[in-house]
């Protein structure tokens, strides 16, 4: 099954914009005052002498400050596109510009049974049939697990999802790990798959991973330990913030106090 790499030339869309240029400029004014003056805790000892060897000024154990001009050397320095490729090295997704992709989320908690319309908890089965149907749309571009299944130990939910993943499609694969050693183990999954080390080489066969901490807003070892292990083996890595305004004690409740806790955040990944 090919994927879709080149699109059209028409782009009929329309961005939408909920702040100025100019308001989108304050945000990151007051994300890299927040980074600098406030700093954030972090609680892997890695990390933290990364940041310090970097220039940060670390105090009170694990309280780190980051300097602006870090922050702006690291945005300046991330690649501005990045092309992933599908299990046969095929050229599968170019992201850059404004070039769109879809494909289905990772964990709904209920399903409604296409066979009876009625609503139940999913099945391992229900994420491999619906993977099997997105490997045959040509309009879906990336594969997701869909649904949390039920009928398998929670703890390691994500290996089994991983698993079906695998073994039904070759499209660029989503996956959520609920801590590093699950995604060390959906990693090598992969590289068994296609036999050899995954980010090896420049044409990254299952290319595409979230790493998302459910048990809180903050950075934790976990999330941490993600990001340093997959930078060490070259691969790219997609920081998605996820933010619930007054949710948590760690963000706010109003909309721009919110999107400086996502945009710093993101910044610190």
């Amino acid at each position: 099954m090919t994927t879709r790499y080149k699109h059209d030339d028409t782009d009929f869309s329309v961005p939408l914009n909920r702040f100025s240029q100019e308001k989108c400029g304050k945000i990151h004014a007051a994300s890299l005052e927040i980074l600098d003056r406030v700093g954030a805790r972090l609680h892997m000892e890695e990390a933290i002498q990364l940041l310090k060897k970097a220039g940060a000024k670390v105090t009170d154990s694990n309280l780190v400050r980051i300097p602006s001009h870090l922050v702006e050397n690291a945005l300046a320095t991330t690649p501005k596109k990045i092309d992933l490729f599908d299990r046969h090295a095929r050229p599968a997704i170019n992201l850059g510009q404004r070039n769109k992709y879809y494909g289905p989320g990772s964990d709904c908690l209920n399903i409604i049974d296409h066979r009876n319309n009625k609503r139940r908890k999913p099945f391992i089965q229900d994420v491999s049939e619906g993977v099997i149907l997105c490997d045959s749309l040509e309009n879906i571009d990336f594969v997701m697990s869909m649904v949390l299944p039920s009928d398998v130990d929670q703890s390691t939910a994500d290996r089994f999802q991983m698993e079906a993943m695998l073994n039904y499609t070759t499209k660029p694969i989503v996956f959520v790990s609920y801590d590093f050693s699950g995604c060390l183990d959906c990693v090598e999954m992969a590289e068994a798959v296609i036999g050899g080390a995954l980010f090896g080489g420049k044409k990254h066969s299952i290319s595409l991973h979230t790493i998302v901490n459910r048990r809180s807003y903050k950075p934790d070892n976990d999330s941490g330990s993600c990001c340093l292990g997959l930078c060490r083996c070259s691969c790219r890595i997609g920081a998605i913030t996820i933010k619930t305004r007054g949710g948590t004690d760690y963000c706010p409740r109003y909309v721009t106090g919110s999107a400086r806790y996502a945009y710093g955040r993101k910044s610190l990944l």
